[in-house]
């Protein structure tokens, strides 16, 4: 067995008792001392991971989590007060075209009003009427037609 196939093996399973990694632990001094310095860090991590949790942690971390969740549940969230926003701002722009549209227009009331009384007259009265308002001045027949 050479070094690097030495290192490989103990690094893959370092307490592993192979026959043949301690025949070349004892020829080879520096395999010795890199499974040596292997050996003290390993028992140092040990040590590090075997640390005693202080007692009644796992309790306050359920209570925690559990007040968490309660305070998440009642938070007012924000896509739900968008949603109402955008609602309440469709109704609203619903209800101004629709009052927009079904509102009647003043030249439209205007322009029956004048029809209104222009059919008082007969045909020839209308006429004249219409040349004495100076209508028929300025070269052409105006005639008031909706919308306008």
């Amino acid at each position: 067995m050479n070094c690097l196939d030495f290192r490989r093996r103990w690094l893959t399973v370092p307490y592993a008792g192979d026959l043949a990694l301690a025949q070349h632990e004892r020829v080879c001094s520096g395999c010795r001392q890199f499974a040596r310095r292997g050996l003290v860090f390993e028992r140092r991590l040990r040590e590090a991971v075997s640390v005693e949790a202080p007692p009644g942690l796992t309790e306050r971390i359920r209570q925690r989590r559990d007040i968490g969740e309660m305070v998440h549940k009642h938070q007012a969230r924000p896509l739900r007060y968008a949603v109402m926003i955008s609602l309440v701002l469709a109704a609203a722009l619903v209800s101004l075209l629709a009052y927009d549209f079904l509102a009647p227009d003043p030249r439209e009331a205007e322009f029956h009003r004048v029809a209104e009384h222009l059919s008082l007259f007969p045909a020839g009265a209308r006429k004249d009427m219409l040349q004495e308002s100076g209508a028929g001045e300025h070269g052409g027949d105006h005639t008031i037609v909706p919308g306008s």
